[in-house]
């Protein structure tokens, strides 16, 4: 599997798991901003380990949220590594 360069986190270790379910939920975030619970059930994984990946990269400042109603939507903030295909 390929990883998104921005799921390698600098203060944390990065384990397999973690890096992949960190590239799903990326490639989920860079399409459309989404709630926890919505990224939950695209991926067939429980809230509590969406939500512990979703602050690992709100920590390095490559994801933000943003309240709407009574949730709050992820997205994406440009910040970090760029894949190659996106310089050529």
């Amino acid at each position: 599997m390929t990883y998104n360069p921005n799921a390698y986190l600098y203060k944390i270790r990065n384990v397999k798991t973690g890096l992949e379910l960190r590239t799903k939920i990326l490639t989920i975030l860079e399409a459309a901003p989404q709630t926890a619970k919505e990224t939950a059930s695209k991926l067939k994984k429980t809230y509590s380990s969406i939500m512990r990946q979703l602050h690992h990269l709100r920590n390095e400042k490559l994801i933000d949220r943003e309240r709407q109603k009574a949730s709050y939507v992820w997205y994406t903030t440009g910040i970090g590594q760029k894949k190659l295909n996106e310089l050529i």
